[in-house]
């Protein structure tokens, strides 16, 4: 790996050593604020989305936009943004973009104009390896945590020779393109993976194994045909439906318990006692009403997004002193014309997502009531077919979520490595040579 022979210590942690020949600038003599406001109608609006600007389709959302965007800033190619506000949300990280076409942006954001002497490629990527960091963290205040040019124009800028700028913005250019589209690659084949799991599912537990079998009008519309010999039954005819009322809170003179909170249950295919649950405390009532016992089924039952409702997980096994949580509806069969897992896999399908969806109300958040989630219309099969039909997709889902884990894993390593590279480069700890291009 090349290094550079001589090194100066900028005393700065999260920068370390510098080559020699390197300087370091306060940003504000090298970028100025852009106080540049579209005052004509330009609807070239742009959007900082995953570290990239992006031409926003102003056909999606247009209810949420304002009439016109007067007031929004006007940015050219070589500009950089930041999204400036909630700095210690992990959620908003990669909140800086390069602007590579004119138009519009909200003046939420903090846009940053670079003098001649710095590269708007070398700027971007350095800034970005600060918010990978998380450096950005300390600056700014205000409730929202808020970043005005005036907290960030001291903030120190490397600035390379411009011709090591150049090469450093080229060779990262064409890594992290490399290492983007392999993530691309990869996610492409999880989300193959899923909806073939998916896919399965949706046909097992509507249709059957048999694909000769007789069918029969379901009598819902939005269920189809069904086979000949299935029934459909509502869920509170063979179970037990509660929502539950045990919340975060550890209060002294209660039972000490494990918690299966909402993540548990959006995150998990199944609970076990490998599953790692929240400790927490609730009455002897909630006790009673509320332990988990092998063959129960979660639900989380509201939400911001109604997509992240009604999804299911099967407690696997007895748990002793573990109770459904908040936010959550406790499922139990009661009778053996159901077989639990059966039931699990028939709530994962598409149609009953659907029904969820549908059936759920509200704006801001989403939820589903007792009433909905108890008359849900259930297919039942014979049970020795219930059976044979988890079976099947329990082999098929194990394999297909034991490979998404690795994928998954192996985007993770993909996403270290080339947060690293970058940092590692804009630093001056690897130096780039006309070769490495």
């Amino acid at each position: 790996m090349n290094r550079y022979s001589d090194h100066t210590d900028t005393g700065i942690e999260w920068i370390g050593d510098i080559p020699s020949n390197w300087n370091i600038k306060p940003l504000f003599a090298l970028l100025q604020e852009n106080k540049t406001k579209n005052i004509f109608k330009n609807e070239n609006v742009l959007t900082l989305s995953y570290g990239q600007i992006k031409l926003r389709d102003l056909s999606k959302n247009r209810g949420l936009l304002p009439e016109n965007f007067e007031g929004y800033q006007v940015v050219e190619n070589g500009y950089i943004i930041i999204r400036s506000t909630d700095l210690q949300n992990d959620k908003k990280s990669l909140r800086v973009g390069l602007v590579r076409n004119t138009g519009v942006i909200t003046s939420a954001y903090l846009g940053l104009i670079p003098s001649k002497e710095i590269s708007p490629d070398f700027t971007y990527q350095y800034l970005n390896m600060c918010d990978l960091k998380k450096v950005f963290y300390g600056l700014g205040g205000g409730l929202r945590q808020s970043l005005r040019f005036d907290d960030f124009k001291r903030f120190p800028l490397l600035v390379p020779p411009p011709h090591e700028q150049t090469l450093i913005s080229k060779y990262l250019n064409k890594k992290t393109s490399q290492i983007d589209s392999l993530i691309e690659k990869i996610e492409r084949k999880i989300k193959l993976l899923k909806e073939q799991r998916t896919s399965l599912i949706n046909q097992c537990v509507t249709k059957g194994l048999n694909p000769d079998v007789e069918m029969k009008d379901s009598g819902i519309e939005w269920m189809g045909e069904i086979p000949r010999h299935w029934k459909v039954k509502r869920l509170k005819y063979f179970s037990s439906v509660e929502l539950s009322s045990v919340d975060r809170h550890i209060v002294e003179d209660e039972i000490p318990v494990d918690v299966c909170h909402y993540t548990q249950v959006y995150k998990n295919e199944k609970i076990n006692k490998t599953t790692e649950l929240s400790k927490g405390t609730c009455t002897p009532q909630e006790l009673k009403k509320f332990s988990l016992f092998k063959g129960d089924i979660l639900l989380t039952k509201d939400s911001e997004s109604p997509d992240d409702i009604g999804i299911p997980t099967l407690i696997e096994e007895e748990l002793k002193d573990t109770v459904c949580g908040y936010h959550l509806c406790h499922i139990r069969v009661l009778k053996k014309e159901m077989n639990p897992e059966f039931l699990y896999r028939f709530i994962e399908s598409t149609m009953i997502q659907k029904y969820f969806s549908i059936s759920s109300n509200g704006v801001t958040r989403f939820g589903l009531g007792k009433p909905i989630i108890e008359n849900m219309p259930v297919l039942l099969p014979p049970p020795v077919d219930q059976q044979t039909i988890a079976d099947k997709i329990n082999r098929f889902s194990t394999l297909v979520l034991s490979t998404i884990s690795k994928e998954t894993n192996r985007i993770e390593l993909l996403k270290e490595y080339r947060q690293s590279l970058i940092s590692n480069v804009v630093t001056g700890k690897i130096r780039i040579t006309e070769k490495m291009i």
